[in-house]
Formats: structure tokens, sequence, C-alpha cells
């Protein structure tokens, strides 16, 4: 089963949950793993781009977490989180 959903919002997020839940009844794992890659500069906007990038990738987490709990707790399930490696290991350039 695949489903779509927008990370970014909490009301697509709830509504993922729904789909979950009336299509296999239960959730016992939640796998964040998704991540967003955007090309950039060291000389890059601070302001304006360190939030859409990090801002994004924790909201996303969080919501996914917040939007799961009900679920989880009821299957006594499991959340894994996954950070990528481009934290530790630059990209050239």
């Amino acid at each position: 089963m695949a489903l779509r959903a927008d990370l970014a919002v909490f009301a697509e997020i709830r509504k993922l949950f729904l789909e979950v839940g009336n299509e296999l009844g239960r959730l016992d794992l939640l796998v964040n793993s998704a991540a967003n890659f955007f090309a950039g500069k060291c000389d890059f906007d601070h302001r304006r781009d360190l939030g859409r990038i990090a801002g994004h990738e924790c909201e996303s987490a969080v919501f996914l977490c917040a939007g799961s709990g009900t679920m989880l707790r009821r299957s006594k399930g499991s959340i894994v989180n996954f950070a990528d490696t481009g934290g530790l290991l630059g990209w050239p350039g």
C-alpha cells in the first residue's frame, strides 16, 4: 500500500494515519527516514534557508510522531528515527 502526504502539513499527516487505520486497522512501526536535499553554498542566506532546511526536517519528524501516537500506543508499537549522513559528511561544492 502506498500513501502520499505533504509532511510539512500536519492536517495531511493526520489524514495519512486515518488512511492507515482504515486500510490496515493498526500501526506497529513508524520509521522516520525522509530527508530533503537542497543544493547550496556556504554563503547561503542563513535566516531564510536554515529555517527552510532544518525546520522542515525537524517538523516532519515531530508531526509524524505526534500523528502516529494514538495508534502506536494502542499497538505498543515503536518509532525509529534516522538521520542522513549529510550532517557528518559534507557534499562537494
